[in-house]
């Protein structure tokens, strides 16, 4: 498999929806590598920008700064600028210069995509920029994204803007259903994987062209596994650490958390 042919991997969700648990899921597999913060859309796309040698330059020594600073994540960012100043500028051979970077982080690696939070309305044009493109988009029940906010948040005394951004998540994935192809788009409840991870693993093997290894749902190996790579266990607000399983008794934690003034709220708006 070339580059060309790779499959560009695309993970998204609502904060706290189970896209950590998808990208470790696709990390522990020998052949992959998603890569979490790297944030293309958020930091590198601009709708409508025109794109120049001196824009292009500042925004991949941003990434650059901001990947080793926040993330401890090394990326030669000469040798990206000097392969992409060779091509037309534009954002989908910019991106191609970023992954391409990933493969060297070693030689088994085959696949690379990244793990884009909050950035699911960005799904369509991934999928217009790549005929490959391999897009998995997390949902999770509403209760539970509330009740991890509750339990875990920077904000002191209000997280109901969590709720507004679930609606939005779930009214995309809706959309891009009916939308997208099946070969390029795929949606999952965050709570059907935490039931039954080796069918889940298995489909996203299937879904990404490469073998199932039992290792993907082998989370107790998975901290050993991500040694070598740029990749790092989930952080549970349910058990207030980081986690390296799948914790069925995160379905319904929300239940003993939540006020049932909360629950009916949310019940209500999100229907």
């Amino acid at each position: 498999m070339n580059f060309e042919q790779m499959p560009r991997v695309y993970v998204s969700a609502t904060m706290r929806s189970g896209s950590t648990l998808v990208s470790n899921i696709l990390n522990a597999h020998s052949k992959v590598q998603i890569i979490e913060n790297f944030h293309f859309q958020r930091f590198l796309y601009n709708k409508g920008e025109r794109l120049n040698k001196k824009n292009v330059l500042f925004k991949l020594r941003e990434m650059g700064l901001r990947l080793k600073i926040r993330y401890n994540v090394n990326i030669n960012e000469k040798k990206v600028i000097k392969n992409v100043f060779k091509k037309k500028l534009t954002y989908k051979n910019i991106y191609d210069e970023l992954m391409k970077e990933q493969l060297n982080i070693n030689s088994n690696i085959k696949i690379v995509g990244e793990d884009s939070a909050m950035n699911w309305r960005f799904i369509e044009k991934f999928c217009s920029l790549y005929k490959n493109a391999k897009v998995i988009h997390l949902i999770r029940d509403p209760r539970s994204v509330f009740a991890s906010w509750k339990k875990a948040t920077y904000q002191r005394n209000d997280y109901w803007g969590c709720i507004i951004n679930c609606i939005d998540n779930m009214n995309y994935a809706k959309i891009y259903k009916k939308k997208l192809s099946k070969k390029n788009y795929m949606v999952v409840r965050f709570e059907d994987i935490l039931k039954n991870p080796q069918k889940y693993a298995k489909k996203f093997a299937k879904f990404l062209g490469i073998k199932y290894e039992a290792d993907m749902t082998r989370p107790k190996k998975w901290e050993s596994l991500f040694k070598n790579k740029f990749a790092s266990l989930g952080w549970s607000s349910i058990e207030k650490k980081t986690v390296n399983g799948f914790f069925k008794n995160r379905i319904d934690a929300w239940n003993k958390i939540l006020t049932k003034k909360e629950i009916s709220l949310i019940e209500h708006f999100t229907k």
